[in-house]
């Protein structure tokens, strides 16, 4: 596996290098002077601004354990790999990148417990995964001045905490309102009925979405069905969905609660797929796995594309598959990865030192980088933040054969 792993990092590593070669001067990410060696003897730096580290500490928040575990991992992982192919590559600013994960169990309380205890000593963290506990760790960050890209996924959020915090996918209400509207106009649906867990804040700011835009699209939204995480039994929900008598159903729950809705509705006289919708919360070979015939013909979308055939992504997907036995679907595999590259990008065009005796000043252009930056090159092509917003575009997909298949 290390063997793997180690071409797959030279492979990415070369592909890098390629692209910058083809690139302008203008488009070229690094803005700091040529190396030497810094005085500190601690890295290889611009004599005006020596790093100050042996190593950049970049505390990553996960849900490594916990109902979203199945999601966390994948993402502390694509930290962990663009740690690896940045310290391959010299580093930032000729110095390694450690990445440090830390479990919040998909619990408000643990994160900002751990984000608590972090603020202090950190000059970026990365994470969390999800929307109700960046809740809880959006004041603390804010009131450290520490950046935080996180599961700031409604522009809200982002103001009420600004410039230090950040969403690192795209925005998930204006993801499904396209993804609605498209397949809506596709079929002719007039009328839908909205699954959602009014706990996530998340999803709650979707179905205002859907409220104050909808209607002018011709859309009505017939009615709504509120269903927890770790609902076991959903037929009274599926029952009061068809009640409504609606033409389709869109589902913005997650995996496990959508497929029970699936099921529900296909068993109990929805006969085609297309009539039923699905946000990226959803997205996963497992979604399927629950449904099997009853996923045929569903529509879905997602924040990132499993079949871009990019050679960064496509080095990216081999290592994971080596490690973790299944294909990349999760959009923060991409956000996390894409955060950390854009975290060398900034460190180095802003010639960060990590000197603790001017971490505010670097902490605060930092996070004005951030709010609003350059465009940088991930790993499914270009991106940036606008008003801590990461400017991306949907993909679309619908379930046929068992499979996930893009919808052009």
């Amino acid at each position: 596996m290390k063997i793997r792993r180690t071409l797959t990092i030279v492979l990415a590593l070369v592909l890098s290098v390629s692209m910058l070669a083809a690139c302008s001067p203008a488009e070229t990410t690094s803005t700091t002077a040529a190396p030497s060696e810094s005085s500190s003897g601690e890295g290889t730096t611009s004599e005006a601004n020596p790093v100050a580290v042996s190593e950049w500490e970049i505390p990553v928040l996960s849900a490594v354990t916990g109902p979203v575990a199945f999601v966390g991992e994948p993402a502390a992982w694509a930290a962990e790999y663009a740690a690896e192919i940045i310290n391959a590559d010299g580093g930032i600013r000729g110095v390694p990148v450690k990445v440090e994960v830390y479990d919040d169990e998909f619990s408000a309380e643990i994160g900002a417990q751990i984000a608590s205890t972090l603020v202090d000593d950190s000059i970026f963290i990365l994470g969390c995964l999800a929307a109700p506990v960046s809740l809880a760790i959006g004041q603390i960050v804010y009131d450290a001045q520490v950046p935080n890209v996180g599961s700031y996924s409604y522009q809200g959020i982002r103001d009420d905490y600004a410039p230090y915090v950040y969403g690192y996918m795209s925005d998930s209400e204006e993801g499904d309102l396209d993804m609605c509207t498209m397949w809506c106009d596709k079929f002719d649906y007039e009328s839908i009925v909205f699954f959602y867990t009014p706990s996530d804040s998340s999803q709650s700011a979707t179905k205002e979405k859907f409220e104050a835009e909808l209607p002018g699209a011709g859309i009505e939204i017939a009615g709504y069905v509120e269903i927890e995480t770790g609902t076991l039994d959903v037929g009274s929900a599926a029952i009061q969905a068809l009640n409504y008598g609606a033409d389709a159903y869109y589902i913005v729950s997650r995996k496990d609660e959508a497929a029970k809705i699936i099921n529900e509705l296909r068993d109990r006289g929805v006969e085609n797929g297309e009539q039923i919708g699905a946000s990226f919360a959803a997205y996963d070979s497992g979604l399927i796995d629950l449904c099997g015939e009853n996923a045929e013909g569903i529509y879905i979308w997602n924040k990132l594309d499993p079949t871009y055939s990019g050679e960064v992504w496509q080095a990216l997907s081999e290592a994971y598959v080596a490690d973790m036995e299944s294909d990349p679907v999760f959009p923060p595999i991409r956000g996390f990865y894409d955060s950390m590259i854009a975290l060398k990008q900034c460190f180095e065009e802003l010639e960060i030192t990590g000197d603790p005796a001017k971490a505010d000043d670097e902490r605060a252009a930092i996070a004005e980088w951030f709010y609003n930056s350059p465009e940088i090159e991930g790993c499914q092509g270009t991106f940036y933040w606008e008003n801590g917003k990461m400017m991306t575009s949907p993909s679309v997909f619908t379930v046929k054969d068992g499979q996930f298949t893009a919808v052009e």
